[in-house]
């Protein structure tokens, strides 16, 4: 009951689909030019994997599997400013 009286300090994320579909392409490109990064990238985001549970599934360092998602992410990025800026 209390639960419902006190206010909420997490934050709410929301991406409208056009932008979705944008991320969702942005990572399959991803995932077909360097596929142990993109299968990273989507086991940390999508499917909530903590970066030791993928560095085990792949047999390197957490830092190792840590670098991978960053990359990962920076590519990503890059990929949707470009995309940004062509529209």
């Amino acid at each position: 009951m209390m639960r419902g009286v006190t206010p909420s300090t997490s934050k709410s994320y929301a991406i409208t689909d056009e932008l979705a579909g944008v991320v969702d392409v942005a990572v399959a490109r991803l995932c077909e030019r360097y596929a142990q990064i993109g299968e990273s990238v989507w086991l940390n985001y999508g499917a909530k994997w903590p970066a030791k549970k993928i560095a085990d599934k792949n047999s390197m360092s957490e830092v190792s599997a840590r670098q991978l998602i960053k990359t990962g992410v920076g590519w990503i990025d890059c990929a949707l400013e470009q995309i940004r800026e062509a529209t």
